[in-house]
C-alpha cells in the first residue's frame, strides 16, 4: 500500500501494480502484477492445496482436446511436460467465425493478447521492425474453456461444435 498526495504517481503506481496498464490490454508501461490482498493470499493458502491435481486435470482436458482436433484446419497447442495450461489457445483463419459459431451454441471463447507486445505503447520506444508472423497469430488466436472443474460431457459438447463449424 501506498499513500501519496501526487495524483500523478499514484495513477502511475496503480498502473505498475497492473501490468503496466489501466484498462484491459492497452500496457502503457512495462508493469506487473502485484494485486495480491490478504483475502486472496488466504484463499490461496487453501486453493495450494488442490493445485497439482487441477493442474493435472488441466493437462488432461489440454491432450483431449489436442487429440480431438488433429487433422482439422486449426493450430493446437503442445502439451509438454510441466505445462498447465492456464489457457487453452488454438489458432484458427476463420477466428471471428469460429467464436460466432460458439457463441451460438451457447460457448464462451475468449482472445486474450489480442494486442501483440512490440505495438503496445510501452514497447513503442523500441522502433520494432515488421513482425507479420506476430501479427498473424495475433488476429487468428481463441482460448477455449478448460477449466479443472469441466467434465467430458462438457467437454464433448465444445468440441462437437468445433466440428461442426470446421
Amino acid at each position: 500500500m501506498a499513500t501519496l498526495n501526487d495524483e500523478s504517481l499514484a495513477r502511475r503506481l496503480r498502473m505498475l501494480a497492473n501490468h503496466g496498464r489501466e484498462g484491459k490490454y492497452e500496457h502503457e508501461l512495462l508493469g506487473y502484477n502485484y494485486r495480491l490482498d490478504a483475502l486472496q493470499a488466504a484463499i490461496l493458502s487453501v486453493k495450494l492445496k488442490r493445485l497439482a491435481e487441477w493442474n493435472a486435470k488441466r493437462l488432461d482436458l489440454a491432450r483431449r482436446y489436442n487429440a480431438a482436433f488433429r487433422g482439422m484446419d486449426i493450430v493446437t497447442p503442445e502439451a509438454p511436460d510441466g505445462h498447465v495450461f492456464h489457457l487453452y489457445v488454438i489458432r484458427s483463419k476463420k477466428r471471428e467465425a469460429l467464436q460466432s459459431a460458439l457463441k451460438a451454441e451457447g460457448i464462451s471463447t475468449g482472445v486474450h493478447y489480442p494486442i501483440p507486445c512490440h505495438r503496445q505503447p510501452c514497447c513503442r520506444q523500441y522502433n520494432a521492425p515488421a513482425l507479420p508472423v506476430t501479427e498473424r497469430i495475433a488476429a487468428e488466436i481463441v482460448s477455449l474453456p478448460l477449466y479443472p472443474e469441466m467434465t467430458a460431457a462438457q467437454q464433448d459438447r465444445i468440441i462437437a461444435c468445433l466440428k461442426r463449424f470446421a
